[in-house]
């Protein structure tokens, strides 16, 4: 996988939806957005960092959040409170962007246990040091592990495991940048933007090669 920022702050951003079943999981959004030279996200719709994500795209490419997303943030919910409140996105379909179709492919290839790295384009759009962790869990092996604190230690931050931890949290393209393979000190599972029951499925699905997971076309959006 390479990573690598775009200069083109003008090149506009496709956010397309697809569904994906995860074992026991059925029926997860995952939102994927790209411009024309790289995957900017790769992320959970119902997540509560969702829209913070969707934030730092906006800032990069010079627009808001509503303009994104082609929709009006405060139109999409029935409540005054629209902090952890998803965009409606139109649903992903084939040939419309190319590296869009690229990674529906690849993640259904890892969803079948036919990969077990990406090749993709990938800006993920943060601040400097939530980059350098991210940066170390990419390098993360498959059906490997390390832990919060570990990754601090790799940092140099002497009890920056919280620290750690909210990067991780933030991570924009998940799956592909695998934060799922960070655990809590004891070796648990703990904290997941997808839900744990999502991040105890992607570890089986790496580790015991047992259940069945699959990618499809979104077929109406959300």
């Amino acid at each position: 996988m390479s990573t690598s920022i775009s200069h083109n702050a003008n090149d506009p951003v496709i956010i397309r939806t697809v569904r994906l079943d995860i074992d026991n999981v059925r029926d997860i959004v995952l939102a994927l957005g790209a411009d024309s030279e790289h995957l900017l996200l790769c992320d959970w719709s119902y997540s509560r960092r969702h829209l913070q994500n969707l934030g730092r795209i906006a800032r990069h490419k010079g627009c808001s959040v509503d303009k994104l997303v082609n929709v009006s943030v405060s139109d999409i919910s029935d409540t005054s409170d629209t902090s952890n409140c998803p965009p409606s996105y139109i649903a992903y379909h084939r040939g419309e962007n190319d590296i869009l179709d690229r990674t529906v492919e690849q993640l259904g290839e890892y969803l079948r246990r036919q990969r077990r790295s990406f090749d993709l384009p990938v800006n993920a759009i943060g601040s400097d040091f939530q980059k350098r962790v991210w940066n170390l869990l990419v390098a993360i092996g498959y059906g490997e592990h390390t832990s919060y604190g570990q990754i601090a230690k790799e940092l140099g931050l002497k009890g920056g495991y919280q620290a750690v931890g909210n990067a991780v949290g933030s991570n924009p393209i998940s799956i592909i940048i695998p934060c799922h393979r960070v655990l809590d000190s004891t070796g648990g599972i703990c904290g997941y933007a997808g839900g744990l029951d999502v991040k105890e499925s992607l570890l089986a699905l790496e580790s015991s090669g047992s259940g069945i997971f699959s990618v499809q076309e979104d077929k109406e959006g959300i």
